[in-house]
């Protein structure tokens, strides 16, 4: 009786000891999206910045730190890590997202972002400037003007006092400009017909329309 048929194993090349192509090139550490991360911390410090009537100088201050960091640490791993990722989508990627993010929030900080910070982040506070505001006395005696004291965080602000004169109102904002002054106004007759009659810093304030009868106000201007 003829024994069964049994189909040879294939044949298996000896092994040269060397590790598996898999294995040769290990996938890039988690830490290489520290830099991506770090850039997108970058423009929120620049939109942070430019969210208030003058300037934030914290967020301004961190933004001139981590920028130029994170430009050079993206340089750096490019370099060393170029030539073996240059073909990796994931390199390309982090290298999109570092690079606009950084010239966004360098956009954003020349041209203070065309106010539009500002006016989303008071749009969404604005019914607390109104609740304020209807809470004040009918609207003063031709040349007369008193001292306001508004809650500190109205809106989310940082406001630090205010006065009213006729029926404008001027609220000043803590996160000011460098080397002068800023803060909101609410001006029923708009800028024009507000300052003529109330002198309020050394300097004429230059105005911002937000919405409605609210003003943002700086004495070093736009």
């Amino acid at each position: 009786m003829d024994s069964p048929h049994h189909d040879e194993p294939p044949w298996i090349p000896p092994s040269d000891g060397g590790a598996p192509a898999e294995e040769a090139a290990a996938p890039p550490s988690r830490w290489v999206w520290l830099t991506p991360a770090f850039a997108v911390v970058t423009l929120f410090l620049a939109l942070y910045a430019q969210s208030v009537p003058g300037i934030i100088d914290g967020a301004v201050a961190l933004w001139f730190v981590f920028t130029p960091a994170v430009f050079c640490t993206w340089f750096v791993g490019l370099v060393i890590r170029g030539a073996r990722n240059v073909d990796v989508p994931l390199a390309r990627l982090r290298s999109v997202i570092t690079l606009g993010a950084l010239l966004l929030a360098f956009g954003v900080m020349m041209t203070e972002g065309y106010g539009l910070p500002l006016d989303a982040r008071f749009r969404v506070v604005q019914g607390s400037f109104d609740s304020y505001l209807a809470t004040l006395e009918p609207a003063l005696a031709e040349g007369e003007q008193v001292e306001l004291d508004p809650p500190r965080g109205l809106g989310g602000f940082d406001v630090t006092g205010g006065f009213r004169f006729g029926d404008n109102v001027v609220l000043y904002e803590a996160n000011s400009d460098w080397f002068g002054n800023a803060g909101f106004a609410h001006l029923p007759g708009g800028p024009d017909a507000a300052t003529g009659e109330y002198r309020w810093t050394e300097y004429t304030p230059t105005f911002r329309h937000l919405d409605g009868d609210w003003y943002a106000w700086t004495t070093l201007g736009w």
